[in-house]
C-alpha cells in the first residue's frame, strides 16, 4: 500500500504545480478542496491533466487521483499512512483549512506566500511539525480556451523549484530540501523581486482592463514601471549586502521573463487579488518602500505600485471594500487608518507628498479618470460612503482643534459635558450630510429646528463626540458617530475611535468592517464573556435607578465582568470587533448608539431594542445566547417599558 500525500487546496499550486514535483508513482494523492465542482470532477475521472509551459508548447501529465473531498466530508482518521500534508489555500484561509487536521502526526508543509502562516497553523493545531515551503514558480489558476476544451480542470504552470525546510523530512520527487538560511535567502528574493513587481504589473494591467499579466507587460509604459520597481528592489537588496549580487541579478532577470510569458495565461484577477493583504505594513509594497526609504532613496515606481493597488477595483474581490474606502476617506486617513502607516513616519509623509502626482501620471498614462462624485443616495453603498466621509471629516476637525479650543460647558445635568469642539465637529458633519436631503438630528442641535423630525423617514443622527467627559480627561474611550435611521431601524453606521485609529462602518445589512477587515459575529456563553454597559443617567427619571445598578451587579457576577467605559458607541464597536461579547444600555439617546448598532448588526450580532420615546432607546447587542439572557433580566426588573414618574 502506498503512503498518502494530502493536498489541501486543489487550485493553482495544489493541482497545477505539486504533481510535477511530487513523485506520484510512490504516493497516492488525496485532495481536499472547497469547490465542489472540482471535487466532483476529480472523483468522477480519477485523474486530471496538468500543463507546463515549455517555450512555445506545453508538456502534459495525467495525474492519478486516489480520492477528493470537500472539507466537510474529509476525516483524517480514515488515513493512517499519511506521509505529508501540503497546504495551498491562501494565507487568509489557513486557519479554517487546517481544522480538518486535528490529531495529525506527519509534517504539514505550508506552500503559502507568507511564512507567518507556519506559526498561525502551529498555534491553531497546537502542533509543531509545520514547515514553510517556497514554490518558486508561477502557476495560473486557469488555461487557454483551447486547453480548457480538452481538460475542464486545466491549469498551467512552468518550470520552477520547490524549496522546503529540510526539517520536514524527505519526500520523493524533484524537491529542494534546504537549510533555514537558504530558505530565508529564497524567500527574500521571492518577496521583493517576484511578489513586488508581479503585483504591480497586475494592478497596472487591471487599470487598462487587461485579462492577463503578459498582456500588461506588452504595454511599454507598464513594463517600464515594473522594470523600474524591480531595479529599485535590486538596488535596495544590494545595499543591504546580505545576498550576493549575482544571485539577485539572476533572480530579477528570471522574473521579468516570467511575467512576459504568453503561454502562462496568468490572470490579473489572481495576481491582484486581496490588495489589502498586499498592502500589509511589512509586505511586498509597503515593506519594500520602507526598505528603500531607510536606505536613502525614494522608490517612485514602487510608490506607483502602491497607488495602483489602492485604485484596484473588482466587485468580486474579497477586498472590494477598498474601493469604497478610497472614495470616502482622505488620502491621509486612508494611509493611516486603512494601510496602517504611522502619522509622521517617513513613508506616510512621502506618500502624502507624491500621491496627487502619481494619480495624475496614472490618469495621463492610462487615460482613466477617478470618480469622486457621490450620487444616487437610494443606494446603501452611496449612503455608507457619505456616512464614512462625514465622520472622517469630523475627525480632521477634532485633530485640528484638539486641546486648543475646548471651552467646557454643561447641558442640563452636571454630568452632561459639551465642548466647543463638539459643536465644530457636528457642523462639519452636517455640511457633508446635507447633500442627501435627509433630515439631520445632531446631539448639540436637537433643541433647534430639527427637534420635530420623525425617525420613520430616513434621518441622519450625529454624535460629534460620544464620551466627551473621557475626551476632556484625556481618556481614550471616545468616538465620532453617524447613523442613518429609517422606520426606527438602524440602517447605516460609521464610527471613528480616534485614539485607536479604528474606523467601523457597514456597507449594507450584511457587510461590516473595522478599517479594511470584515467583521463577523462570534458566539460565546455568559460565563466566559465580558459585558459592557452604558448608563445614561435617565433611569432615575423613571424611578428605576436602583434596578439599573442591580442589573449591572448581577451581570458582573454571572460573567467574567461587566464594564463601564463612558461611550456607548465605543462599547458597541468593541462588541462588533469581537473584543467584548455584549453591550447594553437603558434609555440611551439614539445618536449615542445608532451608528455603532448598525455596524454590529451588519456583522451578524443579535439586537434587541425598545424605544422609550422618539430619541431614546434601550438596547442589547451581542452574542445571541447572551443577548437573550440579558433581555430576560431587563424584563424581570421592568426596565423594558419605562414611564416617566409624574
Amino acid at each position: 500500500m502506498k503512503d498518502k500525500i494530502i493536498i489541501i487546496g486543489a487550485g493553482a499550486i495544489g493541482r497545477g504545480y505539486l504533481p510535477w514535483v511530487i513523485d506520484y508513482n510512490f504516493y497516492d494523492l488525496v485532495f481536499v478542496e472547497a469547490n465542489r465542482n472540482i471535487v466532483n470532477l476529480l472523483n468522477k475521472n480519477k485523474k486530471f491533466k496538468t500543463f507546463r509551459s515549455n517555450k512555445n508548447s506545453y508538456d502534459t501529465i495525467d495525474v492519478p487521483v486516489f480520492a477528493a473531498y470537500h472539507p466537510f466530508e474529509f476525516f483524517l482518521k480514515d488515513y493512517e499512512n499519511v506521509k505529508a500534508v501540503f497546504i495551498n489555500v491562501g494565507p487568509r484561509n489557513c486557519v479554517n483549512a487546517v481544522s480538518v487536521l486535528k490529531g495529525i502526526s506527519c509534517p504539514i508543509i505550508m506552500c503559502e506566500n507568507d511564512p507567518h502562516t507556519v506559526e498561525i497553523v502551529k498555534d491553531t493545531l497546537g502542533y509543531d511539525r509545520v514547515y514553510f515551503a517556497i514554490p518558486d514558480v508561477i502557476t495560473s489558476n486557469t488555461a487557454s480556451e483551447e486547453l480548457l476544451k480538452k481538460e475542464p480542470l486545466a491549469v498551467i504552470t512552468e518550470y520552477g523549484d520547490l524549496f522546503i525546510n529540510q526539517q520536514a523530512g524527505f519526500i520523493k520527487g524533484d524537491i529542494n530540501f534546504c537549510s533555514e538560511s537558504e530558505l530565508s535567502r529564497q524567500w527574500t528574493a521571492k518577496l521583493y523581486l517576484h511578489n513586488t513587481a508581479h503585483c504591480i504589473a497586475a494592478y497596472l494591467g487591471a487599470m487598462m482592463n487587461m485579462d492577463y499579466v503578459h498582456e500588461a507587460m506588452n504595454i511599454p509604459e507598464i513594463r517600464n514601471i515594473v522594470v523600474g520597481a524591480m531595479n529599485e528592489m535590486l538596488k535596495a537588496l544590494k545595499m543591504r549586502n546580505s545576498i550576493e549580487s549575482d544571485f539577485l541579478e539572476y533572480y530579477a532577470d528570471k522574473e521579468i521573463k516570467r511575467f512576459s510569458d504568453n503561454m502562462l495565461f496568468d490572470p490579473i484577477t489572481r495576481v491582484a487579488r486581496e490588495p489589502l493583504r498586499k498592502l500589509e505594513p511589512e509586505g511586498r509594497l509597503i515593506g519594500a518602500s520602507k526598505m528603500c526609504l531607510s536606505l536613502g532613496f525614494v522608490p517612485k515606481n514602487i510608490l506607483t505600485g502602491i497607488v495602483s493597488a489602492i485604485l484596484f477595483e473588482n466587485e468580486n474581490d474579497p477586498d472590494n471594500q477598498l474601493t469604497f474606502l478610497r472614495k470616502a476617506l482622505s488620502t491621509k486617513m486612508l494611509l493611516t487608518y486603512i494601510i496602517g502607516l504611522g502619522e509622521g513616519e517617513v513613508l506616510e509623509s512621502v506618500m502624502n507628498e507624491h500621491f496627487p502626482d502619481i494619480i495624475l501620471s496614472l490618469e495621463e498614462l492610462l487615460n482613466k479618470k477617478k470618480v469622486t462624485i457621490i450620487s444616487d443616495l437610494k443606494s446603501d453603498l452611496k449612503r455608507s460612503e457619505l456616512a464614512l466621509k462625514a465622520v472622517s471629516e469630523g475627525v480632521e476637525v477634532l485633530k485640528r482643534y484638539n486641546k486648543t479650543y475646548n471651552t467646557i460647558k454643561y447641558k442640563g445635568a452636571f454630568r452632561d459635558v459639551v465642548t466647543d469642539v463638539d459643536i465644530l465637529v457636528e457642523e462639519k458633519i452636517k455640511s457633508i450630510l446635507r447633500v442627501s436631503d435627509y433630515a439631520i438630528v445632531g446631539e448639540e442641535s436637537i433643541n433647534g429646528s430639527n427637534a420635530d423630525v420623525s425617525l420613520e423617514t430616513p434621518t441622519w443622527v450625529i454624535d460629534p463626540l460620544d464620551g466627551t467627559a473621557n475626551y476632556v480627561a484625556s481618556i481614550p474611550y471616545y468616538s465620532i458617530s453617524v447613523g442613518l435611521i429609517e422606520n426606527r431601524s438602524f440602517v447605516i453606521g460609521a464610527v471613528i475611535l480616534p485614539e485607536f485609529k479604528e474606523i467601523f462602518f457597514n456597507i449594507d445589512s450584511s457587510k461590516a468592517y473595522m478599517n479594511g477587515t470584515r467583521l463577523k459575529a462570534k458566539n460565546a456563553q455568559m460565563k466566559e464573556s465580558l459585558i459592557v454597559a452604558a448608563f445614561s443617567g435617565k433611569a432615575s427619571i423613571y424611578g428605576k435607578r436602583d434596578a439599573e445598578y442591580e442589573l449591572f451587579g448581577k451581570l458582573n457576577d454571572k460573567s467574567r465582568g461587566c464594564l463601564r467605559l463612558g461611550s456607548a458607541a465605543v462599547n458597541i464597536c468593541l462588541v462588533a470587533s469581537g473584543r467584548l461579547q455584549a453591550a447594553y444600555g437603558i434609555a440611551n439617546k439614539v445618536w449615542d448608539v445608532a451608528g455603532a448598532i448598525a455596524v454590529a448588526k451588519s456583522a451578524g450580532y443579535k439586537l434587541w431594542t425598545q424605544f422609550i420615546d422618539k430619541f431614546m432607546v434601550s438596547y442589547v447587542i451581542g452574542c445571541e445566547s447572551i443577548v437573550s439572557e440579558i433581555v430576560e433580566m431587563i424584563h424581570e426588573r421592568k426596565l423594558a417599558s419605562l414611564k416617566q414618574s409624574p
